[in-house]
């Protein structure tokens, strides 16, 4: 498979996660139950064959109802089951998530009072008028109860738009207002896929990255940010400019590799990292420090005992997965290899506690896998052995920054934790062709199953 192809696969999946029609309610039972264990980390993780699932999923059928039709006026009924594909709670009993109901091919975005069990439709309903065949794709960014915005988009094959708008709400999704235009009427695009929408604490500093193209191991972004809560966007990165990366090996530049993160941890100094191992003779992770008009690469240096060439050589294939947390000090960033000969895994968390001047490494129990952090401290990962979405998980936790794990629970599903304290944690959980939302109120030993309803 060429490299186009590859990396088209990556925005394309990314964009197209979890769409399926129908509302499947699982439950999920944990056989076997284990006290939680402190794992034992080797840097070098050898691959083993697929392990058997240790969680049961009972499918129920498919609840279908009313189709909701992507127009002003949705027409959805009283109640109506809606599967949860993603979620931000913010205690205990209220969170916001993005979901999708029965036939409607459109993300709607919902809030909940009472844990994630009954959610309320809080789309920015203009937002649908003339949507496409095919639905409109969320991506969002919740930073209160009443704070939230998001930008939709057509899925690739679709026209492709000559400018996006973010949304911004300040009532809770109550009502919305449409921000300036997201301008992309002179950039050559095959698509235009959002991603890392996000802001800082201020509400008034944001970015959002544009994915428009690919091709010859690149992935052609374009990159914009606001500096007055979304009223105004100016773009700081496209395809069609040059001069933007200064130092460092400059052979490639910021079109390179499929991006994995974009995120500012204070209104200057911002990160991107990518993923391509093998294809470029370092790590993809730049900084900048004037808010993202120039960039410079960062040399991350091996972990201890693994060789000073790690990330160069032709042996190993590197990359940054994911940018696992951001503050105005704290820097958490993933780093996994592989290699070729041996046919190993291994994987790191590098952290920083001085704004992104040094950094120091802790190995990970899982080569691969999706964190989530509440703070500088408390983080859970739910990892897999391989980069196979169809494998089974371990989760587990640390409580020192990942300089220790515990390994928590096995499980026969992925995706996302989403914890508000050491305790309380969601997943919007995934198993070849059914979702269910999970929750765990003992820190992500025990889990179940919940089955969400929106209503009006």
């Amino acid at each position: 498979m060429s490299n186009k192809s590859v990396h088209l696969i990556f925005i394309i999946i990314s964009a197209l996660l979890i769409l399926s029609c129908g509302t499947l309610q699982i439950s999920v039972v944990n056989n076997t139950p284990t006290q939680p264990s402190t794992a034992t980390v080797s840097p070098t993780l050898p691959i083993p064959p697929t392990p058997a699932p240790t969680l049961t999923l009972t499918v129920l059928a498919p609840t279908m109802t009313a189709t909701m039709a992507p127009t002003r006026t949705p027409g959805v009924p009283t109640s109506q089951p809606v599967k949860i594909i993603s979620t931000h709670m913010l205690d205990a009993s209220l969170g916001w998530g993005v979901g999708q109901v029965n036939s409607d091919l459109n993300d709607h975005l919902a809030f909940t009072g009472d844990g994630g069990k009954t959610w309320q439709e809080r789309s920015p309903l203009d937002a649908f008028e003339g949507a496409p065949a095919t639905g409109l794709t969320a991506t969002a960014f919740f930073a209160s109860a009443s704070q939230a915005w998001a930008v939709y988009s057509s899925r690739p094959g679709e026209t492709v738009p000559t400018e996006l708008t973010v949304w911004h709400t300040s009532d809770g999704g109550q009502s919305w207002q449409a921000g300036g235009p997201l301008d992309l009427s002179d950039l050559p695009a095959e698509f235009a896929v959002p991603s890392d929408l996000g802001f800082l604490a201020d509400n008034l500093h944001g970015w959002v990255m544009i994915h428009m193209g690919v091709g010859m191991s690149h992935d052609y972004i374009a990159v914009f940010t606001t500096d007055n809560s979304g009223k105004t966007w100016q773009r700081v990165i496209d395809a069609n400019m040059t001069g933007y990366i200064t130092g460092g090996d400059q052979s490639w530049d910021l079109m390179s590799c499929p991006k994995t993160g974009l995120a500012f941890s204070d209104p200057t100094t911002a990160w991107i990292s990518g993923n391509c191992p093998g294809l470029i003779p370092n790590l993809f992770l730049y900084r900048s420090a004037d808010a993202g008009k120039t960039w410079t690469q960062i040399d991350l240096v091996p972990p201890d005992g693994q060789p000073s060439d790690l990330f160069s050589n032709n042996n190993e294939g590197c990359g940054v997965p994911a940018l696992a947390y951001t503050s105005p000090r704290t820097l958490y960033i993933a780093v996994n290899c592989s290699n070729y000969t041996a046919n190993t895994a291994a994987a790191w968390l590098y952290a920083s506690h001085d704004g992104g001047q040094t950094f120091i490494s802790h190995p990970l129990p899982t080569p691969y896998g999706k964190f989530y952090f509440i703070d500088l401290n408390w983080g859970w990962l739910l990892g897999t052995v391989r980069d196979d979405p169809t494998l089974p998980a371990n989760l587990y936790v640390t409580n020192d920054g990942g300089r220790t794990w515990t390994s928590l629970t096995p499980t026969n599903w992925q995706g996302v934790p989403d914890f508000v304290d050491a305790n309380t944690g969601w997943v919007a959980a995934t198993h070849a062709d059914v979702a269910a939302l999970v929750m765990s109120k003992n820190g992500g030993k025990t889990w179940s199953a919940l089955s969400p309803m929106l209503v009006k």
